[in-house]
């Protein structure tokens, strides 16, 4: 059993622990159009529970964890329904603090440690 367990949490992950069941775009644009202007994509999600066709996703700032200028916002739709703005971007070119946002959300989605 904890076997089947391991394999499932190394098809999370790649080499570099990055998760790779994730879509990331970012405006790159400069001003930014939006103040949310980085966009995560959690997939396959009806795996984790959710209803098939359900998207999860979380839109945020560079910072967002700053008190007063952070902005971090969960959110759920029908894949039909949803449009994630911007370029497709690699996990890495997240910033730090939205890189960490993402693996607190994806150990918990996942529920692994």
């Amino acid at each position: 059993m904890k076997s089947k367990k391991r394999r499932s949490i190394q098809t999370l992950y790649n080499a570099k622990g990055e998760p790779l069941r994730i879509r990331c775009y970012m405006y790159k644009q400069e001003p930014k159009p939006f103040a949310d202007y980085i966009t995560v994509v959690y997939t396959y999600a009806s795996r984790a529970g959710y209803p098939v066709g359900k998207v999860l996703y979380r839109n945020m700032n560079g910072t967002p964890r700053h008190p007063a200028f952070g902005i971090c916002q969960w959110g759920e739709g029908w894949q039909w329904e949803f449009n994630a703005g911007g370029s497709k971007v690699n996990f890495s070119d997240l910033p730090k603090g939205c890189q960490e946002i993402v693996l607190t959300d994806y150990r918990d989605l996942w529920q692994v440690s």
